[in-house]
């Protein structure tokens, strides 16, 4: 079966009204509009068939954007800055830790094994290995002493500002040792000015036991040397020719002068004589005078001696009376 020719006398072949694979209504079509096959009665022309038509694939909505979950804990935040802060004290803490060690730790050992640790020994008071006061700039400290109940033995002093200096250096000198004092910073038995100027004196000691200091005071090379107690109640010097009943050297004005222990031994006098009240007594100085003379006579004649001027070991046993 054929339709009329078509335009230009050509005849179309014979369709069928419905398609045979799906139903779908084709009359007139040579292939069905919804699955493409034939509808043809006979012989297809020769010809590519149309292709079916192919609808667009169908694809589930996209899900609705949802914001990412926050961490646990804090207030939403972002962990990050926590745990840069952690990482950043713990690189301090490595640093710190290498610090100490390349230093050698609390002892400064810079291995940081085998440190010892050396017993500090005390400084004398006149010693300059650690930094001291020096007001006078003598080159040795100035060390106070309190009322300890110890002795020293005092070299000398002064109480004339223009000869603090001058003073004091050659009995420094004289004992490497030796350190000095302002009176008025210590104990009360030093007398505390003079004319109202400070009094510094140059020392050594202290000692435990006035034989000690008067042992140190024969060793001195230093003239004028006495002993001294640490004691507020005690304002006079020490007599070291107290200490003993023999050995005391036989003292007279014509002795020879420059003898540093028998000076000592004429100061003793002196103050003993002072002590007993001796009219005209006073004058410590160490120097066996024409006015010590006297006075050791008058001495004798009171206590019922043989007044010679001569201290002998009778006017020593009499002078001891008063230490």
């Amino acid at each position: 079966m054929t339709h009329p020719p078509g335009p230009g006398g050509a005849s179309r072949p014979a369709t069928a009204a419905f398609c045979g694979a799906c139903g779908q209504p084709g009359a007139g079509m040579q292939y069905c509009t919804r699955c493409g096959a034939s509808l043809l009665l006979g012989p297809a022309p020769t010809q590519f068939p149309v292709p079916p038509v192919q609808h667009p694939a169908q694809y589930p909505p996209p899900a609705p954007f949802q914001a990412p979950a926050r961490p646990p804990g804090g207030r939403g935040g972002s962990a990050l800055p926590w745990i840069v802060g952690v990482l950043s004290l713990a690189v301090i803490a490595l640093a710190a830790t290498g610090i100490w060690l390349r230093t050698g730790g609390d002892d400064g050992n810079p291995s940081g094994q085998g440190a010892t640790s050396e017993p500090t020994q005390p400084a004398s008071p006149g010693s300059t290995d650690e930094p001291v006061d020096d007001p006078l700039d003598l080159g040795r400290g100035l060390v106070n002493q309190d009322c300890t109940g110890e002795f020293v033995v005092m070299l000398a002093s002064s109480g004339d500002p223009s000869a603090y200096a001058s003073t004091l250096a050659p009995a420094l000198e004289a004992a490497p040792d030796a350190a000095y004092l302002v009176t008025d910073e210590s104990c009360g038995s030093f007398n505390q000015s003079v004319d109202g100027n400070r009094i510094y004196a140059a020392y050594e000691g202290p000692f435990d036991s006035r034989a000690a200091a008067c042992a140190a005071r024969s060793a001195s090379t230093f003239r004028g040397a006495y002993v001294r107690e640490l004691d507020a109640s005690v304002t006079e010097r020490d007599v070291c020719g107290c200490e003993t009943s023999a050995g005391e050297p036989v003292l007279s004005r014509h002795d020879p002068a420059g003898e540093v222990a028998r000076q000592y031994a004429v100061t003793d006098v002196q103050v003993l004589l002072k002590r007993a009240g001796t009219k005209g007594s006073g004058v410590l100085n160490g120097t066996f005078d024409k006015a010590l003379h006297q006075l050791v006579r008058r001495f004798q004649k009171e206590n019922g001696l043989e007044a010679d001027g001569v201290v002998g070991t009778d006017t020593w046993t009499a002078l001891r009376a008063y230490c």
